[in-house]
């Protein structure tokens, strides 16, 4: 009797990362940005994604249907538009409030920073 061994060929795929993002609620100053990472495999659409973010950030005026780049307010419309490491601005049905996002973190540090105090 003859014995046969078979190979059988196992072929890696690609690691699946997940997209790191940092969104900010819109009009609010004295939000921090919310970081949040897209799996591919769990948030397969926009809408998906939308729904992550609302549950993510607690909207005040409800469920977040607009996602706008923060420095212009150019309304996202696909997952294709998100890049790993971006800022993004999530709001509801109300329009985009220019503000400036970049800088609420450094306002929020500004304003722990203790003042020294006077000896008298």
């Amino acid at each position: 009797m003859a014995t046969t061994t078979s190979t059988t060929r196992v072929t890696k795929l690609p690691p699946i990362h997940g997209i790191h993002i940092h969104v900010y609620r819109n009009g609010d100053r004295y939000y921090k940005p919310r970081r949040f990472t897209i799996n591919p495999k769990q948030v397969r659409n926009f809408d998906a994604l939308l729904n992550l973010v609302t549950v993510g950030i607690n909207s005040r005026n409800g469920a977040i249907r607009n996602i706008y780049t923060p420095t212009f307010g150019h309304k996202i419309h696909d997952m294709t538009a998100i890049q790993h490491g971006g800022n993004y601005v999530a709001g509801g049905s109300e329009k985009f409030i220019r503000l400036q996002y970049d800088k609420i973190e450094e306002m929020e540090r500004m304003q722990t920073i203790k003042k020294p105090k006077l000896p008298w």
